[in-house]
Order: structure tokens, then sequence, then C-alpha cells
């Protein structure tokens, strides 16, 4: 797919209902092909042509292609993409722009779909991606924050109940005072160096987490604490 692409020309700006509705016109008998044409905003020479083949009616308007540039999915399988790719990143699981372009391979292999995408790496093409993400604005290249298996298993609705009912419990059981209130916030320190890969994910997100294993290195946890007197 041509990068940046600019249609240069009109032809075949007509629809394929207005075209039906023309040929269903003419066999009424009812005017002539320019007449129709202007009726119903299409080329009288195309409704012509879509009619007469050796003084023999073409059944079907199946409009033709134009400009060198065309969509492999339709709107609904690239909203099934789109769907899938933010349920993956919901999950921690979130796709890169190779995997976006792998998966975007196997769907079009699998659906029997004419594509030009590359046999060899078994992925689409960068351009294909660029315009899938012009086409889904709400999806968006974020850095995900690393997150261990551990974390993501222990952060669920039974445990962010739990704190948010026994919070007032001890907060009325207890008269705190400013300097036992405080304020606790980590970061994470790897023994081995290295950085998630840029994911797809929901535009406007400002926290995406992303699944790391032990294999890759131990990580140094560094907590900073803060109360209500300023200590």
């Amino acid at each position: 797919m041509v990068r940046n692409y600019k249609r240069k020309t009109n032809k075949q700006s007509w629809t394929d209902e207005n075209m039906r509705l023309a040929i269903e016109e003419w066999k009424k008998g009812s005017a002539g092909y320019r007449h129709i044409g202007e009726q119903f905003n299409v080329p009288w020479s195309t409704l012509r042509d879509r009619l007469k083949n050796n003084n023999k009616i073409i059944t079907g308007a199946k409009k033709g292609f134009a400009g060198g540039v065309q969509k492999v999915f339709t709107d609904e399988q690239e909203q099934e993409l789109c769907t899938y790719i933010l349920r993956m990143e919901e999950v921690l699981l979130g796709l890169s722009r190779g995997d976006v372009r792998h998966v975007a391979y196997q769907m079009a292999v699998r659906n029997i779909l004419l594509h030009n995408f590359n046999n060899n790496t078994e992925m689409a093409g960068d351009d294909w991606l660029m315009s899938f993400r012009h086409r889904h604005p709400g999806l968006s290249l974020i850095t995900p924050e690393a997150t261990s298996a551990a974390r993501a298993r222990g952060f669920n609705k039974a445990s962010v109940d739990r704190f948010y009912r026994l919070y007032p419990e001890l907060v009325d059981a207890n008269v705190f005072e400013p300097g036992n209130v405080y304020n606790v916030d980590e970061t994470g320190i790897t023994t081995v160096q290295g950085k998630p890969s840029k994911i797809l994910g929901r535009c406007g997100k400002t926290q995406i987490g992303c699944l790391t294993f032990a294999e890759r290195g131990t990580l140094v946890t560094a907590v900073i604490a803060m109360n209500a007197a300023g200590n």
C-alpha cells in the first residue's frame, strides 16, 4: 500500500447502490442512459457498459476498483482485529507493531483474502500498519510498564474490595496523627538491562503494564515513603 496516498481522479466515485438503482430504472424503459446517469449520479457510459455486452444484459452491477490502493480486510474484520489488540493489552500481553503485522498476515491467510503481504516474513507491511492506525485513531503506540506475573495476579477485584473494606474501619478505629500517615511509592531496577517494546493500546490510557518473567533477571525494588508531616 502506498504511503500517504492521495486520490488523483474522481473516476468510480459513484456507489454500488446508485449503480444498482440506475440499472433497475433502465430496465423499466423510462429513460435513456444519459438521463438515468444524471439522475443517479453515475457515468452514463459506465451504465451502458454494465448493461450491454454483445446486446446481452449483464446481471449484477459490481463496481470496479481504481487507484491501485485497496483494503485487505473489510470494516468488520478490521474492527475484530482492533478489538483483539485492545483485549490483549488489557490482559498485559500487548502486541508490538511486529506482532500486529504478523497477526494481520495470519488473519488474511486463514480467511483466504487477496493480499500483498510478505509471504517470506509472514507479516503485513509497515505501510499497511500506518494506514490501519490512521483508520483507527483509538489505537496508540505506548511504552508499557514492566509488571511481574505475581503482581498482576495479586491485583484483582477481591484484593481491591478487601482493601477498601478494611481501610475505613482502621481509620475510624484509630485516630491517626499526621506523622503516622505515609504515602509510599516504589520503582523497580532489574539486573538485566532492557526496555519493553512499544505496544498498541487504547489511546489516552496513561498506564499500561506488560508481563515480565523471572528468567529475564532479578528485580531490585527501591521504596520511597513520606508522611503527612513532611518526613
